[in-house]
């Protein structure tokens, strides 16, 4: 089991940037102007842009999380550890938003992972919406993230 969130997320992001297909990770995007932050954001080109959202135990939240920020990605996953599985499945099975089905789950051991539930094949980012489509890039471009410039305080 993960000591924390931050232990699992980093792990998580080595593995992930192994991959060959790996596009530009982006760890703590968002701001607490729009009051959500995405765990990590893969950049893979301007149409594909997805979204991880992780947790260890709170699996509400999650849920929530990954809901309310469905339409900014292309991609939506909840990331969570392997031996939670079980337990994450019968909170997913009450939640009672139907839109829960779009976003695919990845389960997380000590060194690999693996994608359980594939995520919606077509976009849920809404292209309808400019602001939608363009708040992840925009807050990417202008350092809204870890490693940017405009990182919050609270960052670990």
């Amino acid at each position: 089991m993960f000591s924390s969130e931050r232990e699992m997320q980093d792990l998580f992001v080595t593995l992930l940037k192994k991959k060959k297909t790996c596009g530009l990770i982006f760890e703590e995007v968002g701001n607490r102007n729009f009051f959500f932050r995405t765990d990590i954001v893969e950049y893979k080109n301007r149409n594909e842009i997805i979204g991880y959202e992780l947790k260890l135990k709170d699996f509400n939240k999650l849920i929530e999380q990954s809901l309310f920020t469905l339409n900014l990605f292309d991609k939506s996953y909840m990331v969570i550890p392997l031996e939670m599985k079980n337990h994450f499945f019968k909170i997913l099975n009450e939640y009672p938003n139907k839109n829960k089905d779009k976003i695919g789950i990845i389960v997380v051991s000590d060194e690999k992972y693996r994608v359980i539930k594939a995520p919606e094949k077509t976009s849920t980012r809404n292209y309808k919406e400019k602001w939608y489509c363009t708040l992840i890039p925009d807050l990417i471009i202008r350092g809204y993230h870890k490693d940017g410039v405009n990182r919050c305080k609270s960052y670990k």
